[in-house]
């Protein structure tokens, strides 16, 4: 079905295009005829309009392109601002959430009707990277029970990292551990035992972390 709907999408793009060209075409011609019928009566004469006209349809089609990309670029910027706030506000309320202390841990059940708000507006809003990439740190966090494990946490990663491109950010250069750290005090460790097994949880890195500190 969803292979049959893109074809339908294809094919009427193409028709499009071939419209737009036939229209452009004519209009073409037109002018033709009108500077050849021009220069049949008086050259000189014919010369002057046929420039004229050329440079009033050149002023046109420059001022609709003018105005289309303005427009885009209008659309575009309050996309990105409102997407903008969205992201903020989310990693505000996350990180408050995963740095706070302890002793002082508040009630997460408190989180959870903020995160539906933010996952309606994450399809409203975002591309398809970030929503793809949330879709797969959800998965992650809603299997693994209650034992957390260090995958949840690279899928987080890769959720920030989804949101910066989303933005038009790059993340040439930017690994895993970079971001880690804004989260962990030894993402060094941390990503060497995922890497041994993704599977491993926070529970026993924090064990090997302890063993190494003394």
């Amino acid at each position: 079905m969803k292979q049959k709907i893109k074809w339908k999408n294809i094919f009427a793009s193409i028709i499009s295009i071939a419209l737009i060209a036939l229209f452009l075409y004519g209009v073409f011609r037109l002018i033709r005829i009108f500077v050849y019928l021009l220069t049949i009566a008086n050259p000189s004469v014919a010369a002057a309009i046929g420039a004229a006209v050329i440079a009033v349809f050149s002023s046109v089609i420059t001022i609709m392109l003018a105005r289309y990309y303005e427009a885009k670029h209008e659309r575009e910027s309050a996309h990105r601002d409102k997407k903008t706030e969205l992201y903020d506000n989310f990693l505000k309320e996350l990180f408050k959430l995963f740095l706070e202390d302890t002793q002082k841990k508040s009630d997460t059940g408190e989180f959870v009707p903020y995160l539906r708000e933010v996952q309606r507006k994450l399809i409203l809003w975002s591309g398809p990277g970030v929503i793809k990439s949330y879709a797969e740190w959800h998965a992650v966090l809603t299997s693994q029970g209650e034992t957390p494990q260090a995958k949840s946490m690279i899928k987080m990663i890769d959720f920030f990292l989804a949101l910066r491109k989303d933005l038009g950010h790059s993340n040439r250069g930017i690994q895993r551990e970079h971001l880690i750290r804004f989260m962990l005090k030894n993402p060094g460790l941390f990503v060497s035992m995922y890497k041994k097994n993704p599977n491993v949880t926070f529970s026993e890195i924090a064990a090997v972390e302890k063993k190494i500190s003394k």
